[in-house]
């Protein structure tokens, strides 16, 4: 759908996957302006909490998205300086690199997460694909309730605009968070972690709103207020006490009823 190469990396674990089925997969999704590689830094706190016992050990991949000049929010942009990300992430990338890799087929044991523009596209592929994934790591999420506030870089960079403008109201309007949230299938079970930093401005409020919305719709959210900013001191520590939480027992491994989409 791109018509272009994907950078990413891959990482299997060392540790034997149960029985033949394969290993449980995390998906990783950068920051705004950042690239694959940060994800990495997410990778040893997995690792961390595998080590640990405290998860299953899970194959994990990082993912690069650099269209709009990164800051094209996984968004399906019809600007043009935007490419569909979330449609060719869905249907394109995420299952060539699973077809490749040790992994079940299965959305029980998938999951996406990333970061601030990551957290938001992670949460935004899970909301329009509900039968891929059943676990959100979302860590200062970058979404907002309404519309995002003057001055910030979803405004600028097209992945929401038209064919003519960077950013069209709209459009916005029509394919925000809260739209798919409130859209949201209740009968796929959805297990959302959101960690926020507590001098986040306006990311906490945006984050308790989130955590609400998710939890009206009837997912599984927990949400963790941390000392810090939009920043590694918040998104280290978020992340050891979120991906665990993700894989407690519980909601979200149930599978949907039958004929559901």
């Amino acid at each position: 759908m791109l018509g272009e190469r994907v950078a990413c990396w891959v990482s299997v674990p060392d540790a034997p996957a149960d029985a033949d089925s394969g290993y449980p997969v995390l998906h990783l999704l950068h920051g705004r302006g950042s690239g694959y590689a940060h994800t990495l830094r997410l990778l040893e706190r997995i690792r961390a909490a595998e080590a640990a016992g405290r998860v299953p050990p899970h194959v994990v991949t990082g993912i690069d998205a650099p269209w709009s000049d990164r800051a094209g929010w996984y968004a399906d942009s019809v600007h043009p300086r935007g490419r569909p990300v979330a449609t060719a992430l869905l249907d394109d990338v995420l299952p060539a690199l699973e077809a490749a890799l040790p992994v079940r087929a299965d959305r029980r044991t998938r999951a996406v997460g990333g970061w601030s523009m990551g957290a938001a596209g992670a949460l935004r592929l899970a909301l329009l694909r509900p039968r891929a994934f059943s676990r959100v790591l979302a860590l200062s999420p970058a979404v907002y309730e309404a519309l995002p506030p003057p001055g910030s870089n979803i405004r600028v960079f097209g992945a929401f605009g038209d064919a003519t403008t960077a950013f069209d109201e709209a459009r916005w309007r029509r394919v925000n968070h809260a739209v798919l949230i409130a859209a949201r299938d209740r009968r796929w079970p959805l297990r959302v972690a959101v960690a926020v930093g507590d001098a986040e401005v306006p990311g906490l409020r945006e984050a308790r709103a989130l955590h609400r919305a998710l939890a009206d719709r009837g997912a599984d959210s927990g949400l963790r207020v941390l000392p810090g900013g939009h920043d590694w001191t918040v998104w280290r520590p978020g992340c050891d006490w979120a991906w665990p939480w993700l894989w407690r027992t519980g909601c979200g491994d149930s599978p949907p009823m039958a004929n559901s989409d």
